[in-house]
């Protein structure tokens, strides 16, 4: 204990004195404050801990994926065969004159289509195939595609040069940071364009993503995507890279996440 009553973690080390004649004369103590080691292997375990739960999370959102796109998938396709079958049979079986007044069925097949295209969006949103089939390049077109089509903003996809072969948890950390930030970009900017660009060189990868919107003031107050940028920090972090955030009102936002290539790449 301090001697202002607060209290902290010590390694003390006592030494017994004596004399010539071995008599016991008293004891030497050293006392070393450990409070800051102790605190850093805290974090050290914090931190730890968050990327074992961000492993377990994509984990089992890419479980989740593949029953939604090979369970439920499967089960909305049979059900139009289903709609179709009947319709068939119905036309076959109803007389000319009332054909025209069958319109459930086909309305019924309309809204099995958009159940369809729903679910192959959620599914995407959890784990997008294209990560695990063909790469981070891909999933990122694929991304900034459905982005556009989504909120009708023009976003461009740059992932030009040598394919990278990333580890499956720095893939996926980068596409959620894109992620994140196309949503926040759909929320916020107001923005007419946004670029996704991916890149690399001898030492370090390099993801972007810059929007032309409204922008924000940096050192203002907290703004509601504020947490989002705090998940996309930890994910970079975990990583050993950086993540940066550039802005000002009316110059729009560019994310940048800065990753070393040693350990996050696989051989081919």
């Amino acid at each position: 204990m301090r001697k202002d009553g607060t209290r902290f973690w010590a390694n003390v080390v006592i030494t017994a004195i004596h004399d010539e004649r071995g008599v016991l004369l008293g004891f030497a103590k050293v006392t070393r404050d450990m409070t800051s080691r102790k605190r850093l292997e805290e974090l050290e375990r914090s931190h730890l801990a968050s990327v074992q739960i961000g492993q377990a999370r994509e984990s089992e959102q890419k479980r989740i994926a593949r029953e939604l796109h090979d369970d439920l998938g499967q089960q909305i396709t049979a059900l139009k065969m289903s709609v179709a079958l009947r319709e068939v049979e119905l036309v076959q079986q109803v007389p000319q004159v009332y054909r025209e007044q069958l319109t459930s069925s086909a309305e019924l097949g309309e809204q099995i289509d958009a159940m369809a295209v729903s679910l192959r969006r959620i599914a995407s949103d959890l784990r997008p195939p294209l990560l695990d089939d063909l790469g981070l390049e891909a999933a990122l077109e694929l991304m900034a595609e459905g982005f556009e089509h989504r909120y009708g903003v023009l976003a461009r996809c740059l992932a030009g040069g040598e394919a990278l072969c990333l580890s499956d948890l720095a893939s996926i950390s980068l596409y959620r940071v894109a992620q994140e930030a196309l949503t926040n970009v759909a929320r916020h900017a107001q923005a007419n364009e946004v670029t996704i660009s991916l890149s690399r060189d001898e030492l370090y990868c390099y993801l972007r993503i810059q929007d032309d919107g409204v922008g924000f003031e940096l050192a203002g107050t907290r703004r509601p995507e504020s947490f989002g940028l705090v998940g996309m920090n930890e994910r970079i972090q975990q990583l050993g890279g950086t993540l940066s955030v550039e802005s000002s009102p009316g110059t729009g936002v560019t994310v940048a996440a800065k990753l070393p290539l040693s350990g996050i790449t696989i051989t081919a």
